[in-house]
């Protein structure tokens, strides 16, 4: 597990997460796992939101960018996936 951002309260964890953090954090994950030794790291973005925003609804940092972020490492060959919204404590 990486993280995007450090030590900010939960209310504030939008605010820092650009693009750039985002595919910062990627590329060191990706880094790190090479050097561990994993040839063909898989990388999985958690979602930000609830239900990775359900459209705009709950946000639209999944949709405006983390998925351009994810969108754009496919076609270089990673194997990279998201948003998945963490859905165990759901009420629906």
């Amino acid at each position: 597990m990486s993280h995007v951002t450090t030590h900010v309260a939960l209310e504030d964890v939008p605010k820092p997460l650009t693009a750039k953090c985002l595919r910062r954090s990627i590329y060191l994950t990706q880094t790190a796992l090479h050097d561990l030794g994993i040839a063909h790291p898989r990388i999985v973005v958690a979602a930000l939101n609830l239900h990775a925003g359900e459209g705009g609804l709950f946000g639209r940092q999944d949709i405006d960018i983390s998925a351009p972020v994810i969108e754009r490492y496919l076609p270089d060959g990673m194997e990279i996936s998201g948003q998945f919204p963490d859905t165990r404590c759901s009420s629906s």
